[in-house]
């Protein structure tokens, strides 16, 4: 068969835009984790930021924790939040549950990341390792990071933005239209049909010809 033809298009900051993911898993108490996800298509660059649980700021005239405004006022509660914080207006949202992020990283394709904690299952030596999707869960979950909540968020930054780089655009281009089938029916969010019509040409041209197209920043937090 012939190989798909590529849309040739010039994206502009137009297209650039800003989705807060939420994991968020309760039944099997695992750690919340908030990531702020900036994406440029023009300058081919997405910019992961994680968010620690325990950053805290004053929203609304009252101190809050990012974690406080979530459970407080949800999805709409963080975004609040994160919008006090970055300065930036945040479009939209999408909250995970496990079945949600495992598939995410099925699509992306599991990442070799060194992990120094000694956590079950994992070298524990700093040594890089494959991960698949279910170990990428488990360590961007764990609690008992020595940095506490910061090191968390750096953690799962990190491991997105590493994910986003192992040279495999091309293969996520190829298959981004069924992929945002399938993910857009399992999570919560706010994204729509529409929004991803609008914006696909340029998030495909972005992962068909950067290279090096993930980075990753965190903010403290208060531990």
């Amino acid at each position: 068969p012939e190989p798909p033809k590529r849309q040739i298009s010039t994206a502009s900051y137009a297209d650039n835009h800003s989705i807060l993911f939420i994991y968020d898993e309760p039944d099997k108490k695992k750690s919340t984790s908030f990531l702020l996800m900036r994406s440029i298509p023009k300058d081919k660059k997405i910019v992961f930021i994680g968010i620690p649980t325990n950053t805290i700021a004053i929203v609304d005239d009252t101190q809050q924790s990012m974690l406080s405004a979530y459970e407080s006022g949800g999805a709409s509660g963080a975004i609040n939040f994160t919008n006090k914080v970055f300065g930036i207006e945040v479009e939209r949202y999408m909250k995970l549950d496990y079945d949600a992020l495992i598939k995410v990283c099925d699509i992306l394709g599991g990442v070799s990341y060194p992990v120094a904690e000694d956590i079950a299952g994992f070298n524990g030596d700093g040594s890089e390792q494959y991960l698949n999707s279910e170990q990428i869960e488990k360590l961007i979950t764990y609690s008992l990071y020595d940095g506490g909540e910061t090191e968390r968020a750096y953690v799962v930054s990190s491991v997105f933005s590493a994910m986003l780089n192992r040279g495999e655009g091309l293969r996520i281009s190829d298959n981004l239209d069924s992929s945002f089938k399938t993910v857009i029916n399992m999570v919560d969010t706010d994204i729509t049909a529409v929004d991803y019509k609008n914006r696909k040409v340029a998030i495909k041209g972005m992962l068909e010809r950067g290279i090096t197209i993930g980075s990753f920043l965190i903010i403290n937090g208060e531990d």
